[in-house]
């Protein structure tokens, strides 16, 4: 059982706070998805931008729990673009997605592990502005 150590945040830029980033942790796989912000952070951090809070969160996972790391950011014009990475409880990396345009396709790993990125979004309540999943594309692990 390995320690995964995920930066969490939520920061504005200074200037009018037109970029804003926002990174969560959510674990799944186990009776309801728990999700992780800054307040839950053990060390405080600097985060992307100047305004807000950030910090390193450290999560002990049991077996058949994942985290998912979702990352995403909003630029001036408005369009937002992220990515998720999902990890297993021995801390591999076993997938990775992007996030663009509203859509969620899948950049390396094992695509068995999308139901995992799925419920992480929803969790988040993100779920109901994606229009596709794209599973099938990418390298492969």
């Amino acid at each position: 059982m390995a320690k995964v150590e995920v930066v969490v945040e939520t920061t504005r830029s200074r200037r009018g706070g037109r970029h804003i980033s926002v990174a969560r942790a959510v674990i799944v796989g186990g009776a309801a998805p728990r999700v992780l912000g800054p307040g839950d952070a053990s060390r405080p951090m600097r985060g992307t931008y100047s305004r807000g809070a950030a910090g390193l969160v450290s999560v002990d996972l049991s077996p058949g729990e994942l985290l998912v790391h979702v990352t995403l950011r909003r630029g001036p014009s408005g369009r937002v673009t992220g990515e998720a990475v999902v990890y297993e409880h021995d801390g591999r990396q076993v997938l990775r997605a992007v996030i663009r345009k509203l859509k969620v396709r899948r950049s390396s790993g094992d695509p068995s592990y999308g139901w995992a990125v799925e419920e992480a979004l929803k969790a988040l309540g993100i779920d109901r502005y994606i229009k596709k999943y794209n599973w099938s594309t990418g390298a492969r692990a």
